[in-house]
């Protein structure tokens, strides 16, 4: 068991690696950062649980920043709390911001009851998406940027009568399921609920192939823009408000 006050800076080039059972608890305003990759080892009896100390103080941001090579490769993760943070001149929008690595791959995790503009960050990277949940984060739970790669068998959902005794999270208007950037995604076998605005928006150039997915009580579906190519094929609809807004 860990508590962290103020900013955990881990050298440039080291990787990090946190074994099964971990709880990880933060300060508010406090964040953590890694300039090379990272490995979290959780399983779903034994997750490593990250989340805010004080109830309703949200720390900042868990920032993983790579180059180019470097991976990440998380597993078993619950992680709630957290917010966005300004440090060392990166930008993190998410309560887990991971930018720049060779792969990212993240399975079997629960990230929820997050405040931040987005639950979970990803850019510039190669990822895998697997077997997760995200849940209840304030504005978009997943928001991937200029990355390539598989989302499978996720569910992703907003509920407000779902509580978190140390976080209480008010959703936004204007929050996505996951939102996509000038990415190149296969999204297949996912579920998407309870979306205010839009299960999945994709844009700016994207190319997404949305397979198999199921979508239920959103306002939009899916929603394509800013000359991205989208193929939607064998999806199903239930009771959304728009199924395909372009």
């Amino acid at each position: 068991e860990y508590v962290i006050r103020g900013n955990l800076i881990f050298p440039y080039g080291y990787d990090v690696k946190i074994p099964k059972g971990t709880s990880i608890k933060l300060m508010e305003n406090s964040n953590m950062v890694i300039y090379g990759g990272l490995v979290i080892l959780g399983t779903k009896k034994n997750p490593v649980v990250i989340s805010n100390l004080l109830q309703n103080k949200p720390f900042g941001s868990i920032l993983v920043l790579g180059d180019g090579r470097s991976l990440v490769d998380i597993a078993g993760l619950d992680l709630s709390g957290g917010s966005e943070s300004l440090i060392n001149g990166v930008y993190a929008s998410g309560a887990i911001s991971i930018h720049n690595h060779s792969n990212v791959k993240i399975y079997n995790s629960y990230i929820h009851h997050n405040s931040a503009d987005d639950g979970m960050n990803i850019k510039n990277s190669n990822i895998e998406l697997i077997d997760n949940i995200f849940a209840n984060n304030y504005a978009d739970q997943v928001d991937i940027d200029f990355s390539n790669g598989l989302i499978e068998k996720n569910t992703f959902y907003v509920d407000l009568d779902q509580e978190n005794p140390n976080m209480n999270i008010l959703s936004s208007d204007n929050g996505d399921g996951v939102d996509f950037s000038g990415s190149k995604i296969y999204l297949k076998n996912n579920f998407f609920k309870g979306f205010i605005d839009k299960a999945v928006s994709i844009g700016e150039e994207t190319s997404a192939v949305v397979e198999k997915n199921s979508f239920k009580l959103n306002r939009s579906a899916v929603t394509a823009k800013d000359q991205s190519d989208v193929y939607l094929l064998s999806n199903e609809y239930e009771s959304n408000k728009l199924n395909v807004e372009m």
